[in-house]
């Protein structure tokens, strides 16, 4: 059996360390705390009596523990969670709060704020249940210390069983993945796993092995300034210019008007005067096709502005962030089966959809070890709504302890 108490205190206990990633930071990780939730996790993992506990120098800890029994032969599989939280909501300082047997009420939170079923409602499907809920101030950070706490604990309860019969196992616990940089540096050729699971999921049962394609496109707007009584025929305004670019119907989908399968452009950073602008967007799309399809027709939305306004006012610089994992799993789906197998024994049903958005494992899939995204319990990510069903993490740990110790299909398509 799991234990509840040791995995919700170790889940505390993890969310009130300063992990949050900084998409301007110049080192790596971003911010120093990470650094510190690292070393706290391989303090633990000593303690627990594992030698063998590597932390690198970009600070990725890693951790080999050799099979054991009727699995001591079975193929090594792969952990992964990811010590940052994200730059989206604040996220210091963290003060969780535990509301027992929630029973459908609103959850009043500090300054007014409320969670309520009214807004989300599938908070109604965890009356009876413990939550762990925010102060109404920051996030929770439940992506993804719910799944750096599921996996600990499963590390605590192989060691308190040394004779438990489980596969080899490789677990990671990886840095700045809510910025895109999670495995930047990760070297999988020291890494033994020969398949791997994220637990970075959200909802009790995700079971995700479709994500987008994604790419960072900066545009940069070059202007003419002068003085604004004497700027007719004169002045060419990169906020203007910058304007007109977001506002083209071709650029029209947001992920607040898209959902399911459907790609858009994210506008998340603006800046700039009448002389430079620069806007930052996220661009998404599960089809590789339609995907390169958009970044064109951003392309071609900057030759409109060029006959416009003249050659050299605008740029876009594209960085390719990950692929959709999909195209490299398709052949190796046995992999799925194994968690789903997992998932059912535990009484759970697997609840399989197309990540809107992408996980490290959508990079190391392509890098050549197959890796899905298991559910790790939190709700409502990226907010200060972000919550936490007990039980669904409960359920994490316990998917992630049978998949450790359940013979995977012998590699064999399903």
């Amino acid at each position: 059996m799991i234990d509840r108490a040791s995995l919700l205190g170790r889940f505390l206990r993890y969310v009130a360390v300063d992990t949050q990633s900084r998409e301007d930071g110049d080192t790596y990780p971003s911010t120093p705390g990470q650094r510190e939730l690292i070393q706290l996790l391989a303090g633990e993992l000593c303690d627990m009596g594992y030698s063998g506990v590597t932390v690198d120098g970009y600070g990725y800890l890693t951790l080999y523990v050799p099979g054991v029994g009727r699995l001591a032969q079975a193929p090594c599989i792969g952990f992964f969670a990811h010590v940052d939280t994200a730059p989206d909501a604040p996220g210091r300082p963290v003060k969780p709060r535990v509301v027992s047997a929630y029973g459908g009420e609103d959850i009043v939170l500090s300054g007014g704020m409320v969670l309520s079923p009214r807004e989300f409602p599938e908070l109604l499907e965890c009356r009876g249940q413990d939550l762990v809920v925010t102060d109404g101030n920051t996030l929770l950070g439940a992506d993804d210390k719910a799944g750096v706490a599921a996996l600990m604990e499963l590390l605590r309860w192989l060691s308190l069983n040394p004779r438990a019969p489980h596969a080899p196992l490789a677990i990671a616990f990886t840095l700045d993945e809510e910025i895109g940089r999670g495995v930047e540096h990760f070297d999988l050729a020291k890494f033994p796993a020969q398949y791997a699971y994220t637990v970075d999921g959200g909802r009790v049962g995700e079971l995700q092995w479709e994500c987008f394609n994604a790419a960072r496109v900066r545009v940069e707007f070059n202007g003419v300034p002068c003085h604004p009584g004497e700027a007719k025929g004169k002045m060419r305004n990169a906020l203007t210019m910058a304007r007109d670019f977001d506002s083209h119907p071709l650029l029209s989908a947001r992920p607040e008007n898209t959902e399911g399968r459907q790609g858009f452009f994210h506008p998340y950073r603006m800046e700039g005067c009448v002389a430079r602008a620069t806007v930052d967007y996220i661009v998404r799309h599960h089809d590789a096709e339609v995907f390169m399809q958009m970044l064109a027709d951003m392309e071609r939305v900057a030759d409109s502005l060029r006959t416009h306004y003249g050659e050299a006012v605008v740029t876009l610089e594209v960085e390719q962030q990950y692929r959709n994992m999909r195209e490299r799993l398709e052949g190796k789906m046995w992999v799925v089966e194994h968690a789903r197998q997992a998932m059912r024994s535990c009484r759970v049903e697997p609840i399989e959809q197309p990540i809107r958005g992408g996980t490290d494992g959508a990079v190391l899939t392509w890098r050549g070890l197959p890796c899905p995204n298991l559910f790790a319990g939190g709700m409502n990510f990226h907010s200060v709504y972000e919550y936490l069903p007990v039980e669904s993490l409960v359920k994490a740990a316990e998917v992630v302890r049978t998949l450790a110790c359940t013979p995977v299909l012998d590699g064999k398509e399903q």
